[in-house]
């Protein structure tokens, strides 16, 4: 469902109309430049991604540098952990591309995953910046796993406090990255990246709402279940998580830059075209170390 939101007459002024779906995203039409926005916009551009997790912000020109300086809107920029990817005009910027992509490589993104939740520090927020589009397909999904978690059963929950996820770059993430460069590159990766230990349940930054923390790339195992009960958990949380009502899914638009935050959310792409272009960059922010229900 998505509704019109009453806005100030400075948020009229900046923004041609705003848009709030059912529980997320939030869409923005833009209609002035970037560089043009004064510190009372970003804030609320701030509260609204704290408020819907995602937020799309529709027909905005950003050349590489300007989305750096966007990016730090919400947070410190973070230099990516691939280099293998970033832009001539700045290494802070990765250039997502379908073109000269080995197939096992792409798959990585096929996967629903919270980006570097494999590092002590993950991501908090993410921004992709959209410059060439397919027709159809390569579509963004989203899964709220804050709802997810608000929908559970109490009695279900409460167990789920006191477990720790771990998040091993070797699962999944390492042979699928691996198979783009040298074995002695592959190796090196993985030992940048040893296991890490994440609240299963985390807290959100900024607000004293739950989220599960969860990824398809990199989460092992539930510590301290067995083996048979960490998969079971994983199998039935997956399968709560990502049920339609939770999921949203983005057709990209030429312009479109969508923020999202890793803390409460899982996303993947779909139906990877393989004969027109797809080109988008993307930027990320720093993050904390996960705080679970406990701390």
């Amino acid at each position: 469902m998505v509704g019109q939101v009453s806005v100030s007459e400075k948020m009229h002024a900046m923004f041609d109309r705003i848009k709030i779906y059912s529980h997320f995203p939030a869409e923005v039409y833009i209609d002035q430049p970037f560089p043009e926005w004064g510190d009372e916009f970003k804030e609320d551009l701030r509260a609204l991604l704290r408020n819907h997790h995602v937020l799309i912000l529709r027909g905005l020109e950003l050349a590489p540098a300007d989305q750096v300086i966007f990016t730090s809107i919400f947070g410190d920029v973070a230099k990516p952990w691939d280099n293998h990817r970033t832009h001539p005009e700045t290494a802070l910027v990765q250039v997502v591309s379908n073109a000269s992509r080995k197939e096992s490589y792409k798959s990585v993104t096929l996967h629903w995953h919270s980006d570097e939740s494999f590092t002590s520090r993950p991501t908090e927020y993410t921004v992709l910046h959209a410059l060439m589009v397919p027709s159809s397909g390569g579509d963004t999904l989203f899964a709220d796993l804050h709802a997810a978690y608000r929908d559970y059963g109490e009695a279900a929950k409460r167990p789920l406090a006191r477990l720790k996820a771990v998040h091993s770059f070797r699962l999944l993430m390492g042979p699928m990255v691996a198979a783009r460069i040298s074995p002695e590159a592959a190796r090196s990766e993985e030992e940048r990246f040893p296991d890490v230990r994440h609240p299963l349940v985390r807290t959100i930054p900024g607000t004293n709402q739950k989220a599960f923390f969860l990824n398809q790339l990199c989460v092992s195992y539930v510590e301290p279940l067995t083996a048979t009960e960490s998969t079971n958990l994983l199998n039935s949380l997956y399968t709560h998580c990502l049920q339609d009502m939770y999921i949203y899914s983005h057709k990209w638009r030429v312009r479109d830059t969508v923020i999202w935050d890793n803390s409460c959310l899982l996303h993947r792409v779909a139906n990877i075209p393989a004969n027109e272009p797809r080109v988008l960059h993307r930027t990320t922010t720093s993050g904390q170390i996960p705080q679970g229900c406990e701390d």
